[in-house]
């Protein structure tokens, strides 16, 4: 059983790392062109730019293609519809409201949040995956970490929908666009899932050690 245990744990571990190799070198080069862009940015005191990623539908419903692109190998025009567009404008002339701006860093300091907790993560997932491998996962302080786990998974979820409401209530304000509308969109749960199954994996460890327990005072 422990060297099934060590196997999974080693299964778990090379995936989680090439899962983050994988994210680095996604995002390494967007990050960095967008960091120069934004010291471009800053430059020009006079602009207020705002960033926002939104969630759209055309306006007379799903499934419509009111777009048209054109596809190169053929030449052919196929439609085509937009579900998410990345945004960034100057705001400057049509300035948010005080609730927003105070929404707005409010979701700054959650993207703080957000990133310790990110940065926390690895090693609590090392931690348990090195006790796994002594044989240790029945003892209250690994149980205690898987716990860590399932809140920072569903705080990440929850910190998601509210800047996903955050830049839906701006784009309200304003942005317009021809042939969609902006949506919330609540679909993706994968986070939420995953912290709410962690959990449970933690009760059920907890429940096996209190019957140990009770187990060996009886005996």
């Amino acid at each position: 059983m422990n060297k099934r245990i060590k196997i999974f744990c080693l299964i778990l571990s090379i995936i989680y790392v090439s899962v983050v190799i994988y994210s680095i070198f996604d995002v390494a080069d967007s990050f960095i062109a967008g960091y120069k862009q934004g010291q471009e940015e800053a430059k020009d005191s006079s602009k207020n730019i705002q960033t926002l990623h939104l969630k759209l539908k055309p306006i007379e419903g799903g499934y419509v293609y009111p777009e048209k692109v054109v596809n190169t190998l053929t030449g052919q025009e196929m439609k085509a519809e937009i579900g998410e567009y990345k945004i960034k404008f100057d705001n400057s002339e049509n300035p948010l409201p005080v609730h927003l701006k105070v929404f707005r860093g409010i979701i700054i300091f959650l993207a703080v949040v957000i990133l310790a907790g990110l940065i926390y993560l690895p090693f609590l997932f090392f931690s348990i995956i090195k006790s796994g491998t002594k044989g240790k996962m029945l003892e209250h302080k690994t149980i205690r970490k898987i716990q860590q786990i399932g809140y920072l998974l569903i705080i990440y979820y929850i910190i998601n929908v509210v800047i996903c409401l955050s830049d839906f209530m701006i784009a309200k304000h304003a942005v317009a666009l021809e042939k969609y509308r902006f949506i919330i969109d609540f679909s993706d749960f994968g986070f939420l899932f995953l912290g709410l199954v962690t959990l449970l994996l933690a009760e059920i460890l907890k429940v096996s050690v209190q019957l140990k327990e009770e187990q060996d005072l009886t005996i």
